[in-house]
């Protein structure tokens, strides 16, 4: 697997020693588990992950995480971006949760497999009825790819961050639209970072003085 390591050298904190042997690991893992259950689109598996791979830690080039921070990656799936940015910074605490069992079983054999530190991973889905009183105001950072509507997500996921805490949405083409239904219900600041001439980054961060 060819990473583009030129975007992440400069990056602050990024452990650059095993990031390509781990994410070789994690895309040999995923292979296997694609021929038993549908984690990515069929075909040039290792191309495909190198894209995904990329676009994640692309995430680390345009927002500041601090040594030890909170991440929770909601809809976990294949485990984009959760693994890579796991990968890139070993020092993040990952919470990874996943609504399908055998997504979730794929996400704690590649901890287990990789012994990855500091990586939980939860079998249940995020919406009106998640309740998970100890996660209020405990994550630096929230992530999404590719899981439902934007503005219900930041609704939902908004008590889950810590004052100065942000929403990263992987998103499509759907990503002005989205981030305009965002200003229109909320005063949070919104930054939109091109990662892939395919996928834009839609940060929201909450003004929590309101």
């Amino acid at each position: 697997m060819s990473l583009n390591t030129h975007k992440i050298l400069d990056l602050r904190d990024v452990d650059k020693s095993a990031l390509e042997a781990q994410c070789c690991a994690y895309a040999e893992t995923l292979s296997y588990w694609n021929s038993i259950t549908n984690l990515v689109s069929t075909g040039d598996v290792d191309n495909l992950l190198v894209n995904l791979i990329n676009e994640s830690i692309t995430l680390l080039q345009h927002e500041e995480l601090e040594v030890g921070s909170r991440v929770l990656d909601i809809g976990s799936g294949a485990g984009i971006p959760a693994f890579p940015l796991k990968f890139a910074r070993p020092d993040l605490n990952m919470t990874l949760i996943e609504a399908r069992r055998m997504k979730a079983a794929f996400l704690r054999r590649v901890v287990d497999e990789l012994s990855l530190q500091n990586v939980t991973v939860i079998h249940d889905r995020i919406g009106a009825e998640f309740k998970m009183p100890s996660w209020v105001g405990q994550f630096d950072m929230i992530t999404s790819r590719g899981v439902g509507q934007t503005v219900k997500l930041f609704n939902y996921l908004r008590p889950f961050l810590r004052t100065g805490g942000s929403i990263c949405f992987f998103k499509g083409s759907s990503v002005s639209k989205d981030a305009e239904a965002l200003r229109d219900e909320s005063d949070a600041e919104i930054r939109i970072h091109e990662v892939s001439r395919s996928i834009s980054l839609l940060v929201v961060q909450p003004d929590f003085e309101r």
